[in-house]
């Protein structure tokens, strides 16, 4: 919908438009944190807001709601409020915040007969199609049924598409299940305005809008459209098995949230523990529980009890199978780093037999006398060739990876162009002082295994910067923060990570 934004105020303002700074969407997202409950405190405007309409007695206009929190349609419900409070908004701006300059933009944006255009087609389109169809997929309908839907709002867009009045008259689709729409004061403060300047704008605005509605939802719905994968299938024997599909995500998203502030509140809190909470809130338990008698309560309970060790059970063998697949996915992932080290020591021992037949060679006199001895092209393309190998593959060097192309644009290089290649990066491997970073693992993530209690366990870290002359003997020494420390840096030499690595207990993930 931004980019829809966009392609609609770049035409009209004759020049391009970033989605990011679309003006209707900066002034919606403006709106919202000047004016919400959950709005910066530091702007002060919320109270100033509630007291302005209680003063010129519209407590009952549109509350603003916040983005923070919110993830379904809130643009669409925003975009309605605003516009049917725009014009005790500019009131507000003008005469009681003259002062504040956080509300210039949006009293400039406000006047915009165009960006209120764009309010109102954002508003109307909550109205007669988020809004309705958000409370279809929330109804108790089969998530097969809602094919016939998908399939009748679709036609409705790309009729409105050809000729927009009926939306723009607040006209909803017509659905097979009936579309719920909610008359309030939003709506019919979007249908009953007729600002000729702004109705000016109107058609194109809610064509491009509708035109986006519409190709969105042919792509994200395709399943459920002719053709689809589900087409046919709202008798067939899947209807069965798909009774209890969710149409939505709402729940899911619910749960993670509750269980991210429970990972926050109490992060002793036992996962047993936090899941049976998510239950209880999440299935209204207690309010269920609330409408038994006594005794079906003293039952219950009694029951809770006695399939209590059962759940723990349960719960521990759960618990083991997880940990038995993370010490599988270890054990893979050293078996992966042992066969990928073997095939680099296979590829380096290669390319080392190669470059010993030609000797490597460290400056560009050396070069020049090696290229000497061969008289054929091919034979000198051959030996750059090795060369670069083993500098880019064995020796690690760094540079342009350029410098270690054999061709350009699917053109081979000549042996005079590998050989300046080739002389560059030597120039350049005598210039540059030698990194300290020995090991090559510097900001890197790393798994390091440690015996506790006699038993092995895998801690996961990060690798600081190395510092020279702080081990024994002015050893190099890498700094490890790990994850279950963070305020403290374990210092590690060079000596004691390279005999780790060889072993198998330090991972570089």
């Amino acid at each position: 919908m931004e980019e829809s934004m966009e392609i609609l105020e770049s035409a009209h303002a004759n020049t391009r438009v970033e989605p990011e700074s679309c003006s209707v969407i900066t002034l919606i997202r403006d709106i919202a944190k000047m004016f919400s409950l959950r709005s910066a405190s530091k702007s002060d405007i919320y109270k100033k807001w509630m007291e302005f309409l209680s003063l010129k007695g519209k407590e009952d206009a549109p509350r603003i709601e916040s983005f923070l929190g919110h993830r379904f349609n809130i643009l669409f419900v925003l975009a309605a409020s605003i516009f049917q409070v725009r014009e005790l908004i500019l009131e507000f701006c003008e005469d009681y915040a003259a002062d504040n300059v956080t509300l210039v933009p949006i009293v400039t944006r406000l006047r915009d007969k165009f960006i209120v255009g764009q309010l109102k087609v954002l508003g109307l389109l909550d109205k007669l199609v988020t809004g309705p169809l958000w409370r279809l997929a929330e109804s108790d309908i089969h998530i097969l049924d809602m094919g016939g839907e998908y399939r009748t709002l679709i036609d409705w867009l790309g009729a409105n598409v050809a000729d927009p009045s009926g939306f723009l008259n607040g006209v909803p689709p017509t659905s097979p299940n009936g579309w719920k729409t909610v008359v309030d004061s939003r709506l019919s403060s979007l249908i009953a305005d007729q600002d000729p300047v702004v109705n000016e704008h109107l058609p194109i605005i809610a064509k491009q809008v509708l035109l986006t509605c519409k190709r969105y939802f042919e792509c994200t719905l395709k399943d459920y459209l002719v053709g689809g994968k589900y087409y046919e299938a709202e008798s067939g024997p899947l209807r069965n098995v798909t009774k209890s599909v969710l149409k939505t995500n709402r729940i899911p998203e619910s749960v993670f949230g509750l269980t991210d502030y429970l990972f926050r509140r109490a992060p002793n809190m036992t996962m047993l523990t936090r899941e049976a909470l998510v239950l209880l809130l999440k299935n209204k338990t207690f309010a269920w529980f609330d409408t038994l008698s006594l005794e079906e309560k003293t039952t219950q309970l009694k029951l809770a009890k006695e399939r209590g060790p059962a759940l723990c059970s349960l719960y521990l063998q759960r618990k083991k199978a997880l940990t038995e697949e993370r010490k599988e996915r270890l054990r893979k992932a050293k078996e992966e780093t042992v066969r990928q080290r073997m095939s680099a020591v296979v590829v380096r021992s290669n390319l080392t037999n190669q470059v010993a037949v030609y000797g490597l060679w460290t400056n560009e006199l050396e070069v020049d006398m090696g290229l000497a001895k061969l008289s054929k092209p091919s034979e000198k393309l051959r030996a750059l060739e090795a060369q670069l190998k083993f500098r880019k593959n064995v020796l690690k060097q760094p540079g342009d990876r350029k410098l270690f192309a054999f061709s350009e644009k699917r053109a081979k290089h000549t042996w005079q162009k590998l050989k300046l290649n080739l002389n560059t990066l030597l120039v350049a491997a005598y210039s540059v002082a030698p990194s300290s970073d020995l090991l090559q693992i510097v900001g890197k993530r790393i798994e390091h295994r440690f015996e506790e209690d006699g038993e092995e366990r895998w801690w996961p870290g990060t690798v600081t910067p190395p510092v020279r002359g702080t081990g024994p003997g002015g050893e190099i020494t890498y700094g490890i923060v790990y994850d279950t420390d963070v305020q403290r840096v374990y210092c590690c030499t060079v000596g004691d990570l390279t005999v780790d690595i060889d072993n198998g207990d330090l991972l570089v993930l």
